[in-house]
């Protein structure tokens, strides 16, 4: 799952966790706000432990085509094309992808993420707008997606896995930024 991905990377770029309690706190915090216990700081600059902790810069610009939420949506739209699949399982497996991706946007857009931003340097600000972007074309792709009624009109089910195959080319893009990001800090 590509997207997950992406908000993986982020989440460990400006989160970090206490050790004794397990919540997730700004990289900048030097005590947790849960358990008042004392935090170890970070010896590297937080792009540069983004990339690294994150991964990154093993992941490749070509690979959208092997998101699983890909794989599952245009599933569907065989499926209820080649009436191989009913409107209910239809609907509820977009749905589900529909909230996995909700789920991913809400973590990419949480305060202590985006507070944490702030601290960052443009780029990486950058990045992450055009993660968030992608992501809620997705999700609005999703959305379309769900509007089919079952009826022999399948343009809603297209034009939302259409959006969708172009939201993920976008987070491909986003992932491949993240690594020229790397390459010029190294």
């Amino acid at each position: 799952m590509r997207e997950s991905e992406l908000v993986n990377a982020f989440q460990a770029a400006f989160l970090k966790r206490c050790p004794a309690c397990g919540q997730d706190l700004p990289m900048s915090a030097s005590e947790c706000s849960g358990c008042g216990g004392d935090l170890p700081r970070e010896e590297e600059s937080a792009p540069l432990s983004f990339l690294h902790q994150a991964g990154l810069e093993s992941l490749r610009p070509d690979s959208s085509e092997g998101s699983t939420n890909l794989r599952t949506l245009r599933r569907c739209l065989e499926g209820v094309q080649k009436q191989t699949m009913s409107l209910v399982e239809y609907l509820d497996q977009v749905g589900e992808v529909y909230d996995e991706v909700t789920n991913n946007l809400e973590l990419l857009t949480s305060p202590i993420i985006v507070e944490s931003l702030k601290e960052q340097d443009d780029s990486l600000v950058a990045i992450h707008g055009r993660a968030v972007a992608a992501l809620q074309a997705f999700q609005a792709g999703c959305e379309l997606m769900m509007g089919y009624a079952g009826d022999k009109d399948f343009s809603p089910a297209e034009q939302g896995l259409q959006q969708v195959e172009l939201a993920l080319a976008e987070v491909d893009e986003s992932e491949l930024s993240a690594s020229e990001a790397l390459a010029e800090i190294e």
